[in-house]
Protein backbone atom coordinates (compact mmCIF):
# COMPACT_ATOMS: atom_id res chain seq x y z
CA UNK A 1 0.00 0.00 0.00
CA UNK A 2 1.54 3.57 -0.77
CA UNK A 3 2.75 5.17 1.76
CA UNK A 4 0.60 8.51 1.10
CA UNK A 5 -2.15 6.80 1.29
CA UNK A 6 -1.78 5.10 4.80
CA UNK A 7 -0.67 8.24 6.30
CA UNK A 8 -4.31 9.69 5.07
CA UNK A 9 -6.32 6.77 6.51
CA UNK A 10 -3.90 7.63 9.79
CA UNK A 11 -5.07 11.36 9.60
CA UNK A 12 -8.87 10.63 9.17
CA UNK A 13 -8.13 8.10 12.30
CA UNK A 14 -7.00 10.78 14.00
CA UNK A 15 -9.76 13.28 13.02
CA UNK A 16 -12.08 11.35 14.90
CA UNK A 17 -10.15 11.15 18.40
CA UNK A 18 -10.79 14.20 20.51
CA UNK A 19 -8.54 16.61 21.96
CA UNK A 20 -7.02 15.05 24.88
CA UNK A 21 -6.53 11.60 22.82
CA UNK A 22 -5.03 13.60 20.32
CA UNK A 23 -2.66 15.10 22.66
CA UNK A 24 -2.11 11.58 24.22
CA UNK A 25 -1.05 10.24 20.92
CA UNK A 26 1.65 12.96 19.87
CA UNK A 27 3.30 12.42 22.99
CA UNK A 28 3.55 8.62 22.61
CA UNK A 29 4.54 9.80 18.61
CA UNK A 30 7.19 12.07 20.21
CA UNK A 31 8.55 9.74 22.75
CA UNK A 32 8.70 7.00 20.07
CA UNK A 33 10.92 9.52 17.88
CA UNK A 34 13.17 10.64 20.85
CA UNK A 35 13.67 6.56 22.18
CA UNK A 36 14.83 5.78 18.50
CA UNK A 37 16.99 8.93 17.91
CA UNK A 38 18.59 7.57 21.03
CA UNK A 39 19.08 4.09 20.19
CA UNK A 40 21.02 5.64 17.41
CA UNK A 41 23.58 7.92 19.03
CA UNK A 42 24.43 4.82 21.09
CA UNK A 43 24.74 2.89 18.09
CA UNK A 44 26.83 5.68 16.57
CA UNK A 45 29.40 5.68 19.64
CA UNK A 46 29.43 1.94 19.90
CA UNK A 47 30.89 1.53 16.44
CA UNK A 48 33.40 4.46 17.28
CA UNK A 49 34.54 3.24 20.02
CA UNK A 50 38.12 2.42 19.79
CA UNK A 51 38.31 3.70 16.59
CA UNK A 52 42.62 5.46 15.46
CA UNK A 53 43.63 3.22 19.02
CA UNK A 54 46.32 1.67 15.79
CA UNK A 55 47.68 5.03 15.35
CA UNK A 56 47.85 5.79 18.92
CA UNK A 57 49.83 2.58 19.67
CA UNK A 58 53.33 3.09 19.48
CA UNK A 59 53.50 6.60 20.94
CA UNK A 60 54.10 7.43 24.58
CA UNK A 61 51.39 9.63 25.66
CA UNK A 62 53.37 11.80 28.18
CA UNK A 63 56.01 12.45 25.82
CA UNK A 64 53.36 13.22 22.68
CA UNK A 65 51.39 15.90 25.41
CA UNK A 66 54.34 17.47 26.95
CA UNK A 67 55.75 18.38 23.11
CA UNK A 68 52.26 19.82 22.44
CA UNK A 69 52.48 22.21 25.84
CA UNK A 70 55.85 23.23 24.18
CA UNK A 71 53.64 25.08 21.21
CA UNK A 72 51.85 26.93 24.22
Amino acid sequence: MDTSIRINRILNQIDTLDYNSRINLVEKILDSIKIRKSKKSITILTELNGLGTDIWENIDIEKYIESERQWE
